[in-house]
């Protein structure tokens, strides 16, 4: 019984004290609002930072964090010294974790309150060694940003976290590692701030780097609003565009700066521009102008800068000059006479401002036939397709929309008789051709053809396109041959003589006619498949060897032979039945041979190339 009295009496007891401690409550060491963790994030992620409203005042010093659960910087004896931290930061996932000794494969993280000693170890190439501010001074209000120096790309992937102290070296903003170099802070107290930043490699390894004795001053006093830009004095000719850069700072910098300009020319505002955000560039706000001039004279700019709280300040730039020549163009074409010649127009252009641009109109008897637009291209060409007089207006564009015209000097154009020109060419087996030439009139040209056979209309032929042959146009010794032609094959139906009018058209109706002479023709007719073929050259003493070639014809070929030397018969033999012939010179000269052939119905001839005769050479041992 006594036992039991005794175990309900320190039962009663155990509950009273219990009943002063409020369940689950623990002993503070640390403030989170003042210094709220935030996990690592994935070194392949890219997160935004994570900002933490920073403390209005500065934080009792029980708030302050305890040694063993983050890096608490400690003042030194003198408050000009960097403070110093006595203990490295443990947690696994934190910004400020770092690899402990025990750790076989990684080295020991240097103390944050010292400069790490940067190797160009593996996973370390090139990693950033300092801490700079973009400014030493600022207003409340305003923001300061932090950005590493001293490092040139490297080999391996850094990620970044960011702690911003207050002078009593209290953690005012931390964020989660990312991939940013560069920090902005808005301090939300006065007094001086300094950063620690740790930086994570690919490995996992973290250093620390902590500024030096470089320090954030917030001061009450807003600073002064100022702005510039420089502008090169030096004179431009029209056309051309000056470049210059605004650039502002102080003043409320919680937002980039917001910049315009106004353009002065001969102490007049001849344009203005509405604002535009800037950009950060360091240690101020920046904006990038590139202007052209439209006209000469004496030009000058005033450039504005307009802060977060609308505070607005300006600056003057140097005066310079803008000089520009009158915008001249001469005109010409070359002399032409007839349709189809190529009228080359040349537009020279001089003065005014930039490149220029070229528009061509054509004229006829002073009506406009054709209008091409502007292009760059200098050189014009037109071909008159009738007669008339011609002419060309140019028109000359500079940059700056500038206009000049300019006629070229009048042409007439007349359009050559129109003729036809019909050749019997050669006979086939069972057909034979003619070839038809036009000139003059206008091309292009139609083709058609009567056929007579003894002396008696047996078919016409409708009119067809003919071809251009290319090779046969000489413009400079014969201008009005175009190479324009028809070949016509016929094959008669019966044995006769044959004659063929061949009529050509030109582009304006008009119509001349050609007559062959008269052709017998035979059915089977005997036909060279080619000419006869002698060597080139040849020595004294050597021969000159002959032979034909024929198809086509009735009955048994028969072959005779004519010698000329220097162009004129030297030696004839008559007709046998040999295809070959093989003659040696007894003189030096030039020779050829004319071959004779015939069979039961037809002959013909043809003339064989050249063969030069040489002396002998005397024989070398």
């Amino acid at each position: 019984m006594k036992y039991t009295k005794k175990v309900i009496s320190l039962m009663l007891i155990l509950v009273l004290m219990l009943s002063i401690v409020p369940f689950g409550a623990t002993e503070s060491t640390e403030d989170p609002a003042a210094i709220e963790d935030v996990s690592d994030p994935s070194p392949l992620e890219n997160p935004a930072p994570m900002e933490q409203q920073a403390p209005e005042e500065q934080p009792p010093a029980e708030q302050t964090p305890t040694l063993t659960e983050a890096p608490t910087p400690v003042e030194t004896e003198s408050p000009t010294e960097q403070p110093t931290i006595t203990e490295q930061p443990t947690p696994p996932e934190e910004p400020t974790t770092a690899p402990t000794p025990e750790e076989p494969t990684q080295e020991p993280l240097p103390s944050p309150t010292v400069q790490a000693e940067i190797d160009d170890k593996a996973g370390w190439e090139h990693a950033p060694q300092y801490i700079d501010y973009s400014s030493y001074e600022i207003g409340l209000g305003n923001s300061f940003e932090v950005f590493l120096t001293d490092f040139y790309g490297g080999t391996g992937r850094y990620t970044y976290s960011y702690y911003i102290y207050n002078n009593n070296n209290v953690v005012v903003q931390k964020t989660g590692y990312t991939i940013n170099s560069r920090y902005t802070y808005t301090p939300k107290a006065l007094g001086k701030y300094y950063a620690v930043v740790y930086i994570k490699n690919d490995n996992g390894d973290i250093r620390t780097i902590k500024s030096d004795k470089r320090r954030v001053d917030v001061i009450e006093k807003l600073i002064p609003l100022y702005v510039q830009a420089n502008v090169l004095t030096n004179n431009i000719v029209l056309g051309d565009a000056k470049h210059f850069k605004i650039e502002s700072n102080g003043g409320n910098g919680s937002t980039p700066h917001l910049h315009t300009y106004y353009v002065y020319k001969n102490n007049k505002i001849i344009e203005k521009f509405s604002y535009k955000q800037s950009v950060k560039d360091g240690h101020y706000f920046s904006t990038e102008v590139v202007y052209t001039p439209k006209s000469p004279g004496k030009y000058m700019f005033s450039v504005f800068a307009k802060d977060a709280a609308g505070r607005t300040t300006l600056a003057y730039t140097d005066a310079f000059l803008v000089t520009g020549a009158a915008l001249n163009l001469r005109a010409s074409v070359n002399k032409i006479e007839k349709i189809n010649e190529i009228a080359t127009v040349v537009a020279e252009a001089n003065g005014g401002s930039g490149t220029y641009q070229y528009a061509y109109y054509v004229y006829k008897d002073n009506a406009i036939i054709q209008k091409v637009w502007y292009t760059a291209n200098a050189k014009f060409y037109y071909i008159p397709k009738s007669e008339g007089r011609y002419k060309v207006q140019v028109f000359v564009r500079d940059s700056l929309g500038a206009v000049k015209t300019e006629f070229t000097q009048e042409f007439y154009v007349t359009s050559p008789c129109l003729s036809a020109d019909i050749r019997y060419i050669r006979k086939g087996a069972d057909c034979f051709y003619c070839k038809t030439y036009a000139k003059g009139g206008v091309p292009p040209y139609k083709y058609a053809h009567y056929i007579y056979e003894n002396e008696v209309l047996v078919e016409k032929l409708p009119y067809a396109d003919g071809v251009v042959d290319i090779d046969s146009i000489d413009l400079y010794n014969d201008p009005d041959n175009y190479g324009y032609y028809y070949e016509l094959k016929y094959t008669p139906k019966n044995p006769g003589f044959y004659k063929v009018i061949a009529f050509v058209k030109d582009a304006t109706g008009k119509i001349k006619t050609s007559t062959t002479g008269s052709i017998d023709y035979v059915k089977n007719w005997l036909e060279n498949v080619a000419p006869p073929q002698i060597e080139s050259s040849i020595g004294l003493g050597n021969s000159i060897n002959v032979k034909t070639y024929l198809r086509h014809g009735t009955g048994i070929y028969k072959y005779a032979y004519y010698i000329y030397k220097d162009g004129k018969i030297l030696q004839k033999f008559p007709y046998t039945s040999n295809p070959t012939l093989v003659y040696r010179p007894t003189s030096i000269g030039t020779y050829q041979v004319k071959v004779f052939v015939k069979d039961d119905l037809s002959s013909g001839h043809s003339m064989s190339n050249t063969c030069i005769v040489k002396p002998l050479e005397p024989l070398e041992f």
